[in-house]
Order: C-alpha cells, then structure tokens, then sequence
C-alpha cells in the first residue's frame, strides 16, 4: 500500500443512504477529504443526518507501520478517538472499524463510490445499523 491508495477519496463529496431496516433514503451528508502534513496524513471531514440524529467527524487516516493498509482515528465529539482501518485493492475500498466494515466500489471515472456497512460476522448485535451508501464526487 503507497500513500496514494486513498487519494480517490480527494475532494468533496455528497453522500446518500438508506438504512436496511427504512423503506427510503434516511441518510445524507457530506465529506471532504484533504492532505495534511506534506501528504502524510489525510483528512476527512464529514456531516451526515441519519434519520433525525446529526453526525459531525473528523478522521485522521495514515499508513499503517505494516504496510498492509491505513490506520485512522475518527474524531466525533464524543470523547476519545475511535479506531479504524481503511484499505484499497483496485477499485474495492474497505473502511472498517467498531463492529463493522464498509465495502465500496469505486467507479471507472472515481466519481461515484457505492457500497454497504455491514456488522462484522462476530457483531450479530449490530445488525440494525447497516445501511447501503453512495458518495457521488461534488
């Protein structure tokens, strides 16, 4: 993994959802992801309404020391930094953390990233939480 396997996140982004357990869309927001620090880190900051509830965070994203992906910490207001992972392999983006992973495909012009969060196989509980996700590129 090189630094650059997360740059189809630059830029800003406007993000549409629907939680598995809504009959419409319940979820919207949006990103914008910068450089920081000479290229080292990447910064995503987002708001998103899920149904009534506003969500604002901050996350912090770097390669991890194995070479294997990219660490981050999600900033939420909420106390102390949350722990997530991200990885890229072609046009598949993953983003894990907290009981759940996220699985994206990235359109042939990286415009458009489609995919679902769904509870990690050993996180039955969270399983009302999932939700399908599409960012469209703004």
């Amino acid at each position: 993994m090189t630094g650059n396997d997360l740059d189809v996140l630059l830029g800003a982004w406007e993000l549409t959802g629907r939680s598995h357990t809504a009959d419409h869309d319940d979820i919207t927001g949006t990103l914008t992801a910068t450089r920081l620090l000479d290229g080292g880190l990447l910064q995503l900051d987002g708001r998103m309404l899920v149904g009534n509830t506003e969500i604002h965070s901050l996350e912090l994203i770097w390669p991890d020391d194995t070479g294997s992906g990219f660490a981050a910490h999600v900033y939420s207001g909420s106390g102390a930094p949350l722990n997530y992972r991200w990885s890229r392999r072609g046009d598949t983006i993953v983003h894990a953390g907290l009981g759940m992973t996220y699985t994206g495909t990235i359109s042939t012009d990286g415009a458009t990233i489609t995919g679902t969060w769904l509870p990690d196989p050993d996180r039955p509980d969270m399983a009302e939480a999932a939700y399908d996700a599409t960012m469209r590129r703004i």
